[in-house]
């Protein structure tokens, strides 16, 4: 069985009815083939806008994190050099209050623009499934291609932040938790040593001085700071 190759040849070269020239362009397919409406340039430009605040706004909450903690790890090492350094009991009562009001006050801080985050991540979101939703509208056989969600309710922006199910133990999770929880506990280290602090009597013993009518008043102090004061008093 042998091919005519000669009339392959003449069928390749033959132009398709649709490709003959005539002047004016062939019109374009519908939907996803079609040239770009306005809406959706303006839509697209606006996802872009979105998805860049979205990723700004993770960065910070990132580098926000990142820098309470240094500064929390940095405050306990100085607290500990200070103790070693000093010696002295009541330099470190004086040094500890200081520094973890500013360690206190950042987390404070970071707390409140991590949760100020974590709502504007939430804005986004919405917006960007709301035109995503848009796309599938104008182009539907680009529906199955879409992995996120394409609604703007709460199942909906839960799925597109990767959280599938609604949860009361979700909140926990979120890194203004972390955060809060750590600053709380710093919190009650800085209450319990102002307290301490201010509550506390100096170390003061009274003792008799072992002749008669003498009396003998002792201040103590650790063995690495200044040598015991001591008083007599003689009748």
């Amino acid at each position: 069985m042998s091919l005519n190759w000669t009339g392959l040849r003449a069928r390749r070269k033959r132009p398709k009815e649709d490709q003959v020239s005539t002047g004016q362009p062939s019109e374009p397919a519908p939907g996803i083939h079609g040239p770009p409406t306005p809406a959706v340039q303006i839509l697209a430009t606006e996802h872009f806008v979105l998805q860049g605040a979205r990723s700004a706004a993770t960065m910070e909450s990132n580098a926000r994190s990142s820098l309470y903690l240094t500064v929390l790890s940095a405050t306990f090492v100085a607290l500990a050099l200070v103790s070693q350094v000093s010696g002295s009991r009541q330099v470190l009562a004086l040094f500890a209050p200081i520094a973890l009001s500013v360690v206190f006050f950042l987390g404070v801080a970071t707390f409140m623009r991590l949760l100020e985050n974590g709502v504007e991540d939430w804005i986004y979101v919405t917006g960007i499934n709301r035109i995503r939703h848009f796309y599938i509208e104008v182009a539907p056989e680009t529906a199955p291609y879409f992995v996120l969600s394409a609604y703007d309710n709460v199942p909906g922006v839960l799925a597109s932040m990767g959280i599938p199910v609604r949860s009361p133990w979700q909140r926990f999770l979120t890194a203004a938790t972390t955060i809060s929880v750590i600053n709380s506990l710093v919190g009650g280290v800085l209450a319990g040593a102002v307290v301490h602090d201010a509550f506390t009597p100096p170390d003061v013993s009274i003792a008799s001085s072992g002749e008669p009518g003498g009396v003998r008043w002792t201040q103590s102090h650790p063995a690495s700071q200044l040598p015991t004061v001591r008083y007599d008093r003689w009748e």
